[in-house]
């Protein structure tokens, strides 16, 4: 065999023949073998972190009912009764189911950015949190109230306001604990429609509540004077209502006025009326509870 057809086996047997060292072959190698390529190493599978203790599968509904033990107590349904005792709709008992807000609520809230999105998100929450009337059908008067129970039961029963001294221009805090304020409810002969005379016209009017869905009819003075057929029932005896609109249309201030004070003076409801002593000239002040920023925040 010449050197250019010799292995490196063959030569590294030579080189040690010549030096009467025995070649280093692997046991089970044959001499003239060509030997294997060294395996890579092998990579170490990595384990699985075990579950933290008490995760294991179907343990995560028995540790939420644990955790929420208490928490499912306090957003339990919970009856209250209404100012209008039922008698300003049909077929509808006296009382309403609500319970607190919830994460679902709580992210609804915080997502509102600006003021038109807030009519949405206050119909949703009574969507989610009142059972027992639809929020279209609720009279203004019943939907304040349902309001400020929700703020109550959900944030707590302190509320921080803020009156502003119209002597003085100081501005006046204090909190206002809603379970502590009046509640005027209907008297047992109250029913819907309500009829009242007119000063002018000497007619009677016979009228409905303005509902929460009519919001937007009442969102300022001029929008309200506009709409007014639209709760009148009838005047005089007459029904319709293009008749009843050219009517108001038509007659005097005073009549127009008396309309819309009927509607809007509700004899039934929350008590937003507070007077108080202003805390810099000491001057008597009045005030309607207002709904601030805190409203929707821990007290």
């Amino acid at each position: 065999m010449t050197d250019d057809n010799k292995t490196i086996i063959d030569l590294a047997k030579e080189f040690n023949d010549d030096k009467g060292v025995e070649s280093p072959v692997p046991e089970g190698m044959h001499p003239d073998a060509t030997p294997e390529a060294p395996k890579a190493p092998k990579e170490k599978i990595a384990e699985k972190a075990a579950p933290p203790a008490g995760l294991a599968t179907g343990k995560v509904p028995d540790i939420l009912r644990e955790l929420l033990a208490e928490v499912n107590v306090k957003v339990a349904w919970s009856s209250i009764d209404l100012p209008s005792r039922g008698q300003a709709y049909n077929n509808l008992e006296g009382s309403v189911e609500i319970r607190p807000f919830t994460y679902e609520e709580e992210k609804l809230l915080r997502s509102i950015s600006k003021v038109s999105q807030g009519k949405g998100a206050i119909e949703k929450i009574f969507d989610n949190c009142v059972k027992g009337v639809p929020y279209d059908a609720l009279t203004i008067p019943d939907k304040s109230f349902i309001l400020f129970k929700l703020r109550e039961i959900s944030y707590g029963n302190e509320y921080p306001v803020v009156f502003n001294c119209t002597n003085c221009q100081t501005d006046n805090r204090m909190r206002v604990e809603i379970s502590e304020l009046p509640v005027n409810y209907v008297d047992d002969d109250y029913k819907e429609p309500f009829t009242f005379m007119l000063p002018d016209a000497q007619k009677e009017v016979e009228a409905v509540s303005p509902r929460s869905k009519d919001e937007d009819y009442m969102s300022t003075g001029e929008a309200l004077t506009k709409n007014l057929w639209r709760f009148v029932q009838s005047v005089g005896g007459y029904k319709d209502k293009v008749i009843i609109r050219k009517f108001i249309e038509a007659t005097t201030a005073r009549d127009v006025a008396t309309i819309r004070d009927t509607l809007m003076k509700a004899e039934y409801g929350l008590d937003q009326d507070v007077t108080f002593d202003c805390i810099e000239c000491g001057s008597a002040q009045r005030g309607i509870i207002p709904l601030n920023e805190h409203f929707f925040s821990p007290s």
